[in-house]
């Protein structure tokens, strides 16, 4: 028969387990949501198919933040949503499939390889060369697959592709990344104490 001490051990280790699921289950729905909002967040430029948003800013906080797991399945949850219809994605509302394979699919379809990525490379430190250095990676993965579905959809050249996929976008999405090293700096620097 167990102790008393014991039995009420193994019921606080069953409430911080349970605790500890809860947190990380919130922490997937507020990615999924955040870059759910950061689609709503567009500016729609005239010479690309692809709009502005402040999307790649919450896939690479999520990876982050959340680690490569969790940020990964907070970025799938995200794509659940648009493929349910909901109106998550940054063109047409409540398009669903018809933007995963439209011009901005490969970007949206990138997002739970890059928050996996991104969670990979900046592990646990809280060095802001390694912040930085895993959120540029998770970048060049966006574009990368961004790209490669322009090139799909549009058959334009490569040069064309990445004149309109990524040179308009560069610039503010580098300012995402100081401003998302500077984020999860200090993230890191709090949980820690």
């Amino acid at each position: 028969m167990q102790s008393d001490s014991t039995k009420v051990s193994n019921e606080y280790r069953r409430a911080v387990a349970f605790n500890r699921a809860l947190v990380k289950a919130g922490g997937v729905a507020l990615f999924a949501a955040l870059t759910a909002a950061a689609s709503r967040l567009k500016v729609f430029l005239p010479f690309s198919p692809v709009p502005m948003t402040m999307q790649p800013l919450a896939v690479l906080l999520a990876g982050a933040i959340l680690g490569p797991w969790l940020g990964a399945l907070s970025q799938l949850a995200y794509l659940g949503l648009g493929l349910s219809g909901a109106p998550v994605f940054a063109g047409v509302p409540g398009a669903g499939l018809a933007v995963l394979v439209g011009p901005t699919g490969g970007y949206l379809m990138s997002y739970p390889l890059v928050a996996m990525i991104v969670g990979w490379s900046v592990g646990p430190s809280s060095k802001s060369v390694r912040i930085a250095g895993g959120l540029l990676l998770g970048l060049i993965v966006i574009y990368c697959s961004g790209v490669a579905r322009l090139l799909m959809v549009t058959a334009q050249d490569p040069v064309a592709a990445f004149q309109v996929g990524v040179e308009p976008f560069l610039l503010a999405d580098l300012i995402k990344v100081a401003l998302a090293t500077l984020l999860v700096k200090g993230w890191k620097t709090v949980v820690r104490r």
